[in-house]
């Protein structure tokens, strides 16, 4: 459904009095106005929400920083809501042409402004919903009773005196992927007048750059977000083949109209449906356009081969009868190697042994490094940003602008990390905040991409991103996208590092001697190494008392070979516990529902590519495998009569495993109960 207009006030009676997140003394008729333009932003799209139930529902998932509103979160209740991206522009020039380009694809934006003409920053914050010269319309959360029906000029009241560029201080970009009744909320171009379109690929969700030249070098005049569709303007024959190569650019214009160069490798080509052509017609289609999915190989460039290269299709989790169980009177350590092994063990088994590692030794690893987690509550990368590096990559060339927004302790580097946005502002902590990581972030990244993305260590095993060519990545972007895209890729990232950080595998000899304390020395540095050594000893200890205890893995019975004719034949007599040797087993094997297990069926309605399993319960996910017609499918989820009423719904996912013990989520729509 297209965005409509929902006017909401902070100030309404009946929730104005009530406090704002977690903070003592805040109300949301104060300091509502961001939460409340999310209010009126989700409404629109047909998501009905008053700021009472966001409020409460932030306050369940972690939604605010004392009062302060983690944007991200959003996600986190309406998952077909992503969060795209915070611009802070209090010192630059505010992106006018990303903020028109969104509002022209049906996407609003949310804007903070200065409420008062008083000297400083009073932050407020607002909907833009419609572009009106060198103006937007807005939906305004502060007067009660509500505008509805009015027109409201963003310049004539939040201007201040200043021009259009500088009158915005802060932009948030939301993409309402499917709307309300589950159609999609951005509707493809048209393609009538027989133009091409390229599609900004799911694998840049922080934005692609439209540049001013066919390079990395030139000028940023704006980003384009992941699903908006942009127009080739180069001729169609030397365009096609660039997509999704690397090093090659399109010359393309997007919706508002600004032209410039994009990086191919980053974009979809977008095919149109029900066209029809022959040798002596040139007639354009008028059908819509359906773009392709993302691209899932291609777009990462890596300069030398992976541990991971051989364990793509291998389920990430370890299987249901390895999972490990700590009891409630063991330490956290022993809780902690289980969740990791749990998620983890099904890809971490086989990389330790490509390298001759025990698994248990590469998870104590894990556990110290990481503590496990590889994205945050709503749903981007772990980081965190070092600002003495950022002064390194780039700090030390620009000093006084660094000097403005950044600082550190002289004297030992790495701690007294503070910044702010405002030259004249307070100095922030935002050690240990996932939300103001990432603000200080795409701050340093609007100044210098590369210096800023060098300068944070990422994912669950918190590599630092000038690690990027010890773990074989081309660049740090590839690096970022990688460890963006998926917990595998972070894994993976994980064991490239341990072989590739010192010459000749000294790392993983370290390991397999297990010698925690000289790996700590090249993972750590020297500093803190017994310490650490003596933490990842515990891990290791820990995760081999809670192995042990695993009950001993039955043996399955495999068929017996056909005997050459040199052999005398072999007579197998199977014995009650052992099924029979099927001589000519069937395409799909049989699964057993002896255990009560819940089995589905793939249905013919999936097609003849078949059905798609998935790493997560998510379109844009990478694809495992694909499940032909009649494939069957056990449900690895506990509630049989929850997954009972989503078989058969759109956009609906359950948990399964195949026969080959691969695991991973499939569409409902294309599955039935055995």
């Amino acid at each position: 459904m297209p965005f409509q207009l929902v006017n909401i006030s902070q100030q309404d009676p009946r929730w104005k009095n009530t406090g704002l997140g977690f903070g003592k003394n805040s109300t949301i008729g104060a300091y509502g106005c961001a939460m409340t333009s999310v209010c009126m932003w989700l409404s629109g799209f047909g998501y009905p929400e008053t700021p009472d139930t966001l409020n409460t529902k932030l306050k369940q998932r972690g939604g605010f920083v004392q009062d302060a509103i983690v944007w991200g979160a959003v996600s986190a209740i309406y998952p077909k809501v992503k969060y795209k991206n915070l611009v802070l522009c209090r010192d630059t020039d505010a992106p006018i042409d990303a903020i028109s380009g969104a509002i022209a694809a049906g996407q609003p934006v949310i804007l903070e402004v200065d409420s008062s003409p008083r000297s400083g920053l009073q932050t407020h914050w607002v909907v833009a919903y419609a572009k009106m010269g060198k103006d937007f319309l807005i939906l305004d959360p502060w007067p009660y009773p509500t505008e509805q029906g009015k027109e409201i000029s963003l310049m004539t009241r939040y201007s201040q005196g200043k021009d259009f560029k500088h009158a915005i201080t802060a932009a948030i970009f939301f993409e309402c992927q499917t709307a309300g009744d589950g159609s999609p909320a951005v509707a493809p171009p048209s393609t009538t007048d027989g133009s091409m379109y390229v599609r900004v690929g799911d694998q840049v969700p922080a934005g692609l750059r439209v540049r001013s030249a066919p390079n990395t070098s030139s000028d940023t005049l704006t980003f384009e977000y992941p699903g908006t569709y942009l127009k080739v303007i180069e001729p169609e024959a030397t365009a096609k083949p660039k997509i999704g190569v690397n090093e090659q650019w399109l010359n393309i214009r997007n919706a508002a109209g600004t032209e410039g160069y994009v990086a191919a490798w980053y974009v979809d080509s977008v095919a149109a449906t029900g066209s029809t052509t022959s040798s002596t017609t040139t007639t354009p289609s008028t059908s819509t356009v359906t773009p392709t999915p993302p691209a899932t190989s291609g777009t990462i460039k890596r300069v030398r081969p992976s541990v991971g290269d051989n364990f793509q299709s291998t389920p990430t989790s370890a299987a249901a009868n390895r999972q490990l169980t700590a009891s409630a009177a063991q330490s956290g350590t022993y809780h902690l190697v289980a969740t990791i092994w749990n998620r983890y063990g099904g890809i971490f088994e086989p990389m330790a042994n490509s390298l001759s590692i025990e698994p248990g030794t590469a998870v104590a690893v894990f556990a110290v490094e990481s503590g496990g987690q590889a994205f945050g509550t709503d749903g981007r990368t772990l980081i965190r940003f070092e600002n003495h590096l950022f002064y390194n990559y780039w700090g030390k060339n620009n000093v006084d602008k660094f000097n403005k927004f950044f600082t550190f302790d002289l004297g030992q580097r790495w701690i007294g990390h503070k910044w702010r946005s405002d030259a004249q502002g307070a100095w922030i902590d935002f050690h240990g905040n996932q939300a103001r990581e990432w603000e200080v972030f795409n701050f340093a990244r609007a100044l210098d991409e590369t210096a800023a993305m060098l300068s944070i260590s990422m994912g669950a095993p918190q590599i630092m991103g000038f690690n990027y060519s010890v773990i074989g990545y081309a660049s740090v972007q590839d690096m970022f996208t990688a460890f963006a895209r998926s917990e595998r890729d972070q894994v993976i990232g994980f064991f490239d590092f341990i072989q590739g950080v010192l010459p000749n595998g000294g790392a993983v000899k370290a390991l397999q001697a297990k010698n925690y304390t000289l790996f700590a020395t090249i993972y750590n540095g020297s500093g803190q190494a017994a310490y650490y050594g003596g933490l990842i000893a515990n891990g290791y200890n820990a995760f081999k008392t809670l192995y042990a205890a695993l009950p001993a893995v039955p043996v399955e019975p495999v068929p017996v070979p056909e005997p050459v004719p040199s052999t005398p034949p072999v007579v197998v007599t199977p014995t009650p516990t052992t099924p029979p040797v099927v001589e000519t087993p069937p395409v799909t094997p049989p699964v057993s529902t002896s255990s009560g297990d819940m089995i589905l069926v793939v249905l013919s309605n999936a097609g003849s590519a078949g059905l798609s399993l998935r790493q997560k319960p998510a379109h844009v996910a990478p694809v495992i495998v694909n499940e032909p017609v009649g494939a069957l499918l056990r449900v690895m989820e506990a509630n049989q009569a929850e997954v009972r009423g989503r078989i058969g719904k759109k956009n609906e996912w359950v948990f399964v495993r195949d026969t080959l013990g691969r695991r991973g989520y499939v569409l409902t729509l294309f599955v039935a109960e055995q």
